[in-house]
């Protein structure tokens, strides 16, 4: 079970990054993949072996940039994910 929000590098600034397990770069909001800037330290819930696991929820951040590929991009979208993240 996942969930995507679609957002430009300006709206990084009035987004609470929290709410998101992985951070995305794309070149189009239609984009389904992207390249991964920051994800979420995460571990699977301990369950007893005849307890089924409960589906895990992860929340996708995309971020339309002109060049995801760009490492300079890459590295300015962290850094703004990671100031976000330490208010």
């Amino acid at each position: 079970m996942s969930e995507k929000k679609v957002v430009s590098e300006v709206d990084l600034e009035n987004l609470d990054t929290k709410l998101f397990h992985e951070v995305l770069l794309v070149q189009s909001p239609s984009d389904q993949a992207g390249i991964a800037v920051y994800q979420t330290p995460r571990i699977a819930q301990f369950v007893s072996p005849n307890v089924e696991s409960k589906v895990t929820q992860t929340n996708y951040l995309l971020v339309v940039v002109p060049d995801p590929d760009d490492l300079e991009t890459q590295k300015r979208i962290l850094s703004k994910v990671l100031a976000a993240r330490a208010n």
